[in-house]
């Protein structure tokens, strides 16, 4: 599959920049079948993109059953040689035909999304018991709340840390 996006990207002149996008689609646990999240997995990339770039789907079932696709665009057009530029729009615009689709097949949706998630790779090293940035500083944070008595006391401890406070809008922020 890569090198069939490199054979559009230097076709046009444009190798530089963004090879290419990652967009993913989950279903619900036990809701369906392999098969069944590759087939609307597949429409989705069709609707979406099919007509102008170059996709690749794939279908990936975790340890725990969890079904989801993952879909790799190229940011070239195969068509025309015009780059793609994600923006937040395609990401609203995924998520409705997604949605759509899933009623279609009586699958349910997510109704109140919870936020962003977990980074991949944050993920993956989790769930390998691997350490994680995040991890640190949550043990950092864990250290020094147990040495202090007052929130003054927690962010000098932080500070001797290395960490930097801001306190100035209206959630407080360690870096």
């Amino acid at each position: 599959a890569i090198q069939d996006m490199m054979a559009v990207k230097r076709h046009f002149k444009k190798t530089d920049g963004v090879i290419a996008y990652h967009g993913f689609q989950s279903f619900a646990t036990n809701e369906v079948d392999p098969d069944l999240a590759h087939e609307i997995g597949v429409e989705l990339a069709k609707e979406l993109w099919g007509q102008k770039y170059q996709v690749l789907i794939t279908t990936h079932v975790d340890k725990d059953s969890h079904i989801h696709n993952h879909f790799v665009i190229n940011t070239v057009s195969y068509r025309n040689g015009k780059k793609f530029h994600r923006t937040k729009i395609d990401y609203q615009c995924m998520r409705q035909s997604s949605d759509r689709l899933c009623q279609e097949y009586g699958l349910s949706i997510v109704e109140k999304p919870k936020g962003k998630g977990m980074h991949y790779a944050e993920w993956r090293a989790l769930k390998e018991g691997k350490p994680t940035v995040r991890g640190y500083i949550r043990e950092d944070i864990d250290t020094v709340i147990c040495g202090s008595e007052t929130i003054t006391e927690f962010f000098d401890g932080l500070k001797q840390m290395g960490y930097v406070i801001d306190t100035s809008g209206k959630y407080d922020k360690i870096k």
